[in-house]
């Protein structure tokens, strides 16, 4: 008897369930299908073709970092000749942070001494952090709370907010202080190579395309252009948009919360679910990617500690004569409603106040919104997990937004993919 999967979602959650589901359920019985409405695969790890540009942009900059061990052990197994790593980064004015595995205080303090103004006050910062574990969480509504209270002043303005919007996308102030802790326990200070950072060698469009075919070899059948539209629990079967029907075994639903929300809206399901639906918002991203007409020779991935965007990005785009960078401001709530030619030319500002921007003209720009990069829950509810059981049998859930003990990244969108497809085949082992 053969056992089929429905995947609804192409992107790296729904990728990743997939790959596992392979390796954790040895049987020829085994009949995956992957869903996805859009054009490709990828989901927001992907790239454009636009007409400013005559090759792949990515959207935004996509970082893996030591500490990410699901993401390289996915990539690493499935495309090694990808990843590129581990390097350091770069300051504004272009001094390295080299990629090296230390104990952890050693490395938070070569990140502080740079701006706490003085080595006693990054001594009192990395001290602060050493003693973190201890803090009772009930102590802070939220992460700006415990910041204010333990860090210094020029810490808090230029390290941790910048640290913070890069890698949860939002306010310190709508950060649950235990998700955070709990966090910085697992990727910081236990991990000596939470400082490593790995890159992709070519697009992101490359990269998806190049995961396809690895799945497709496995067996594992792709659609694309194939929206779902409703679900039928008690009949096992999805219905799309063109009407037709597709009946399933098992079913895992790998979607942002508005898009899960609406395809569950006319069922009656978990009212636990529904409430944390109801509580996301989205965070958005914005990038600015600008055509030169020359290789600037910049260093990259640079860490811009002051002005409007927070980090700037650039690689070759293997043409002679041109040049790329790219520069992207998390957390961009307050640059969303601008129109794109003013962001534009704040970035031009910031690059040549920087004195990155010497003989090179831009001769094209694109300025990329992403109103919902990332969905976060307040920080009443930020450690409360968000169970896989939507109150139907057979169906469960995937996706970055799932996982309770990471920020919403390529980490946790791989993490639970591989969580979701090992609690499927235990389940499906024990029917064997």
């Amino acid at each position: 008897m053969s056992v089929r999967v429905g995947i609804v979602g192409g992107g790296l959650a729904g990728l990743s369930t997939a790959f596992y589901l392979t390796k954790y359920f040895k049987s020829e019985e085994l009949e995956i299908t992957i869903f996805e409405a859009a054009p490709g695969f990828g989901g927001r790890f992907n790239s454009w073709q636009l007409p400013e540009f005559p090759y792949p942009v990515d959207n935004a900059q996509h970082l893996i970092t030591g500490s990410c061990h699901n993401s390289l052990d996915f990539f690493g197994e499935l495309l090694p000749h990808q990843l590129k790593g581990p390097e350091g980064f770069y300051l504004e004015d272009q001094t390295e942070l080299p990629a090296v595995t230390l104990p952890w205080s050693m490395g938070l303090f070569k990140l502080f001494k740079r701006w706490a103004g003085s080595y006693l006050k990054a001594l009192y910062g990395g001290w602060k952090i050493l003693c973190l574990p201890a803090d009772s969480p009930a102590a802070y509504d939220h992460l700006q709370q415990w910041l204010e209270l333990n860090q210094p002043a020029a810490l808090r303005e230029i390290f941790w907010s910048n640290f913070i919007g890069s890698v949860f996308n939002t306010s310190p102030r709508k950060i649950n202080f235990e998700f955070f802790q709990q966090w910085f326990g697992q990727a910081v200070l236990n991990d000596t190579d939470g400082l490593k950072l790995y890159f992709f060698r070519e697009s992101l469009k490359t990269v998806v395309g190049q995961l396809v075919e690895q799945l497709e070899a496995t067996g594992i059948k792709l659609l694309t252009g194939c929206r779902i539209s409703r679900i039928r629990p008690d009949q096992r079967m999805i219905e799309a948009a063109t009407g037709q029907h597709f009946n399933y075994h098992r079913l895992i639903l790998a979607l942002p919360p508005p898009s899960l929300q609406k395809l569950l809206s006319p069922l009656s399901y978990s009212k636990t679910l529904s409430e944390s639906l109801e509580s996301f918002s989205a965070s958005p991203i914005i990038s600015v990617h600008y055509r030169l007409d020359s290789d600037p020779r910049v260093v990259s991935p640079m860490l811009l500690e002051t002005g409007v965007f927070d980090w700037l990005f650039s690689h070759s785009p293997n043409r002679p004569g041109e040049g790329y960078l790219q520069l992207l401001k998390s957390n961009a709530d307050d640059l969303l409603t601008e129109p794109g030619e003013a962001i534009a030319r704040q970035g031009l500002q910031q690059l040549e106040s920087l004195g990155l921007l010497n003989f090179q003209k831009v001769t094209n720009y694109r300025v990329i919104k992403n109103p919902r990069a990332t969905y976060l829950r307040p920080p009443g509810q930020q450690c409360s997990p968000v169970g896989n059981d939507l109150g139907f049998k057979n169906i469960y859930l995937a996706g970055d937004w799932t996982v309770p003990d990471w920020p919403a990244t390529i980490e946790a969108a791989i993490s639970s993919g591989k969580s979701v497809a090992r609690r499927l085949a235990d389940q499906l082992d024990k029917l064997k």
